[in-house]
């Protein structure tokens, strides 16, 4: 699936910000500056508004001088012991280099602050750095323990009553469930997000959310949603003339125009795009703007263009996920949770001397106290002892209650697992025999592991015989959702191919994708409530002749159809060739069988068939997998398997035969996975020609 690399915002709370209700709320520089430099003013107000003049005129966009800037006021601050305005202004600091990439120096003043406002009882000082900490583990995709950070500053917010604070708690855990995949938990935050923003006519904050909820309309391939949501949240970013937000909201709809095939003015977009994140000197901006140009160029046949876009994105990339930043980020969080460690020990220590003390000025009173305590303690041992035997005879009422209840959920329970079991019957009764397979295809596997019981994803295999010649049908289908409801939308589909081929007498795959939707759209329109669920597949028909394949015709929903030979000497000609050579891809239409605001007829595309070429069809699940190549990786929460591995991995078995690649295939996923909870239905077939 394609990654859309959300927008992570760096939300800073000052701790001691009323500069809506201070002298500090003009936005003039020249303002802020003399309320700064006016020594009889109160400290707040002068604090106040340096810090705004240094968000505002220097921390995004001029480094140096924001830098030199922070150092003046934690300095003063320091001197006048005004540990909120110390607290504020480590992060600003850690902020600076956060933005610039600089992820160990931006942990080092982040503990810095989290430090400082433990110590004075800060409880806004820890939500802001707890949120600013999950942002460089977010940025790192270490998104299990920026959750855990992002939560631990949302639970303060929502005690403070801090309405801007919790709306963008909100929106980060949404980045890091995006990062993640779990789209509906993403989205579901960044509604909430936008909810409050607007209630508090947050431009900032609404952007932000609109842009994020457009992410998973991308992710979900629902281009007009996505547009929509971008276009709005480039509004906002407008209004406040934030460059690096304009940036970002630009970059998002040319990747919508270069997914809807309107290279020009994506081009137009990502340019913009880029210019503006080398003005403010955004490390993410910049990354994700040369990726869009890269891929922008490409199509455009500006090759030499393209490739310098592409060396700046995986240099930047890989400054971002370095080794050397991670082992740092690691280093600090080791080195400031060791410190609290030691110092609750001491305090701990402190507290068992002093206990200690106190029990020796007690000892001859307690010895008076237990004497009188004996004597009472036997009139109580008889009071209670009546008291148990009445609580028993009760308990006992209860047991029976409880052990009845306890019954009807059982078997409740059996009726579920036997509804179960009998869909698991009904799907595997459409999936077509190994053996019949095997009789019709020689060197070919199908590897299927379905998440739960039943599943989502599906293969089909059918064959025809006329004219003197064989065609022999065979699909990988990922319906929507997966366990019992997608089991339920995956008879539907298997059903219809197998009506398109022999009631319908449809031969060509992208007829009989046509006709599938149609069948799909009618069941699903019997309900009151428009269904949107649908399947994506891949279609191949080999045709056969002396028992060969001499060529395959392919249609794909979504899904695309990949073809490996080493000893290819030329490629088909609507083929996309593998960056990294011996094979090439045939893209899919993209659209899902099922519901679509817009369908559009699939295509039927035939390659001539070569000795030697290996076809690979397959559902998402594997690329979309979390796991770990270590076991480090894999307890921190794990990272996508991803398309680009999974390609790389089918290369690497061209060699090996069709059981043997089958065997190192499932090893793999289950080598990446570890003890990590398998995400979704795999469904992955291979044939050899």
């Amino acid at each position: 699936m394609i990654r859309i690399y959300a927008l992570l915002i760096f939300t800073f709370l000052f701790n001691i910000l009323a500069i809506a209700n201070s002298e500090s709320s003009t936005s003039n520089k020249d303002s802020l500056l003399g309320i700064w430099d006016n020594k009889e003013l109160q400290d707040t107000a002068r604090f106040d508004a340096f810090s705004r003049f240094i968000w505002e005129e220097h921390l995004f966009s001029k480094s140096d001088s924001a830098f030199y800037y922070i150092d003046i006021l934690l300095k003063e601050a320091k001197e006048k012991n005004m540990d909120s305005h110390v607290i504020g202004g480590l992060n600003l600091m850690g902020i600076g280099y956060d933005f610039r990439g600089n992820y160990a120096k931006a942990i080092d003043y982040y503990t810095k602050s989290m430090k400082l406002s433990e110590s004075q009882g800060s409880k806004l000082g820890v939500a802001m750095t707890s949120n600013n900490i999950g942002l460089i583990y977010a940025e790192q995709e270490n998104y299990a323990k920026a959750i855990e950070y992002y939560k631990k500053s949302l639970e303060i917010k929502l005690e403070l009553k801090d309405s801007i604070g919790f709306a963008r708690s909100y929106n980060n855990l949404g980045l890091s469930y995006f990062g993640q995949g779990k789209y509906e938990e993403a989205l579901s935050n960044y509604l909430k997000s936008l909810e409050i923003n607007e209630l508090i006519n947050d431009d900032s904050g609404i952007a932000m959310s609109l842009n994020n909820a457009g992410n998973v309309y991308f992710e979900r391939k629902q281009y007009d949603l996505a547009k929509e949501y971008y276009e709005k949240s480039l509004i906002h970013e407008k209004k406040i003339n934030s460059k690096r937000g304009i940036s970002t909201s630009l970059m998002s709809i040319a990747l919508v125009l270069y997914e809807e095939g309107n290279y020009k003015r994506a081009l137009v977009m990502a340019e913009d795009a880029f210019k503006l994140a080398e003005e403010v000197d955004g490390i993410t901006e910049k990354r994700d703007a040369a990726k869009a140009l890269w891929k922008i160029y490409k199509k455009q046949s500006r090759f030499a263009d393209a490739l310098q876009m592409h060396e700046m994105f995986i240099e930047i990339r890989d400054t971002i996920l370095s080794e050397e930043n991670q082992r740092e980020i690691i280093q600090k969080e080791f080195q400031y949770n060791f410190e609290k460690e030691q110092a609750l020990k001491k305090a701990e220590h402190e507290a068992e001397l002093k206990r200690q003390e106190v029990l020796s000025t007690a000892e001859k009173e307690r010895q008076t106290t237990i004497i009188y305590a004996i004597s009472g303690g036997l009139v109580l041992v008889v009071i209670f002892s009546m008291v148990v035997l009445n609580r028993f005879k009760d308990s006992q009422k209860k047991n029976r209650i409880i052990q009845h209840q306890k019954e009807v959920v059982e078997a409740k329970s059996q009726e579920i697992m036997d509804s179960i079991n009998y869909a698991k019957r009904l799907q595997d009764a459409i999936l077509p025999p190994s053996k019949l397979v095997k009789s019709f295809l020689l060197e070919s596997f199908i590897i299927y592991k379905p998440k739960d019981i039943v599943a989502g994803d599906f293969y089909f295999m059918d064959v025809v015989e006329e004219n003197g010649k064989k065609y022999i049908y065979y699909v990988a289908a990922d319906c929507t959702g997966h366990g019992v409801p997608g089991a339920m939308v995956s008879i539907v589909g298997a059903n219809g191919l197998k009506r398109c081929i022999q009631e319908f007498n449809l031969r060509k795959p992208g007829k009989i994708l046509d006709k599938l939707a149609e069948i799909v759209a009618e069941n699903f329109s019997q309900s009151e409530e428009r269904i949107r669920d649908g399947m994506d597949l891949a279609l191949c028909c080999l045709e056969m002749e002396n028992d060969r394949a001499v060529r395959v015709h392919y249609s794909g929903a979504n899904n695309p159809l990949w073809i490996v030979n080493p000893n290819r000497k030329v490629l088909p000609k609507q083929a996309i060739p593998f960056k990294q050579g011996d094979g090439f891809e045939m893209k899919a239409n993209k659209q899902a069988i099922g519901y679509s605001e817009d369908n559009n007829f699939f295509d039927t595309q035939t390659i001539e068939l070569e000795p030697g070429d290996t076809l690979y069809t397959f559902s998402d699940g594997f690329s979309d997998q979390f796991g770990g190549e270590t076991l480090a990786e894999r307890q921190s929460g794990g990272k996508k398997y991803k398309s680009a591995n999974f390609k790389k991995l089918l290369l690497s078995l061209y060699y090996e035969d069709m059981d043997s690649q089958k065997t190192r295939i499932i090893e793999t996923f289950e080598n990446w996975k570890g003890d990590l909870d398998q995400l979704d239905d795999v469904c992955i077939i291979g044939v050899r020609v």
